[in-house]
């Protein structure tokens, strides 16, 4: 992968994972809510699930950026 290619994926993940904590955190805010308590239990467990699925996203993510990060930073090293 080039250096360009490589920094055009960085900015794509960039904006992929604030996009992701964007959503997460709304649904955090909906599970804290009212409105959510008065869900039934499948509803809330649903729910549940989406939002560590959704976590487990944004860590996996996050990973890939660190590694990605470091990878261009090892290739500006050598150029």
């Amino acid at each position: 992968m080039n250096t360009v290619s490589s920094a055009s994926l960085l900015t794509s993940l960039e904006h992929e994972l604030a996009e992701l904590k964007t959503r997460v955190g709304k649904l955090e805010g909906f599970i804290a809510s009212e409105e959510y308590s008065k869900l039934g239990i499948g509803d809330k467990g649903m729910l549940d699930r989406q939002l560590k699925a959704m976590r487990e996203y944004a860590e996996i993510l996050s990973t890939r950026l660190e590694r990605l990060r470091s990878a261009l930073i090892q290739i500006q090293q050598i150029v």
